[in-house]
């Protein structure tokens, strides 16, 4: 019985002990150093800073995995880096004096999560709105990293933005018959 009691004490103050014993300076609640974390958040202002002036070059492989997946640009994922960049550079120019302001960045894990405000105007039909049509909507961009580089991208965009900015034909008609 003595032995038991032993054992058990030893097993209860190992375990007090090792949930009291912080962890070390440099690690965060998700197991990322407070560098890996700041680099991830710099990167993504950086990269929205390159988007408004259409300037990519930071989207290369040291930044970037080759194979990158982009899951929101189109019907279908967009694969590698030249495509997603020839896409990037299609939307840029699509929306004349397009902005990217920050409102909030999370980083969990290899997940960094950026809330954002894309403003700017249509300057083709191709950005899904007449031209002229101002942009203004809210944005949440999801990145998951690998290695320090990003490895996939999911956008998404409140559709409530998406229908004030379109034009009133293309807005669902309302069920009179339902009263």
């Amino acid at each position: 019985m003595k032995k038991i009691i032993f054992i058990a004490a030893i097993g209860l103050a190992y375990l007090f002990y090792s949930c009291n014993t912080p962890a070390p300076s440099n690690a965060t609640a998700g197991g990322m150093d407070t560098a890996s974390i700041n680099r991830m958040k710099n990167l993504n202002v950086e990269f929205y800073q390159g988007f408004e002036k259409g300037d990519f070059s930071l989207f290369d492989t040291s930044n970037v995995m080759p194979n990158v997946i982009d899951h929101g640009m189109g019907p279908k994922d967009v694969i590698g880096i030249d495509s997603v960049k020839k896409g990037l550079s299609t939307m840029t120019s699509e929306i004349k004096d397009i902005k990217f302001e920050i409102l909030a960045q999370g980083i969990d894990g290899n997940y960094s999560m950026v809330y954002n405000r894309i403003t700017g105007t249509s300057a083709s039909p191709a950005s899904g709105f007449p031209v002229g049509t101002a942009i203004d909507m809210l944005n949440i961009d999801v990145l998951r990293w690998d290695n320090g580089k990003v490895a996939e991208h999911w956008g998404y965009i409140d559709p409530r933005d998406m229908m004030k900015m379109m034009p009133p034909s293309s807005m669902p008609m309302e069920d009179k018959t339902k009263h």
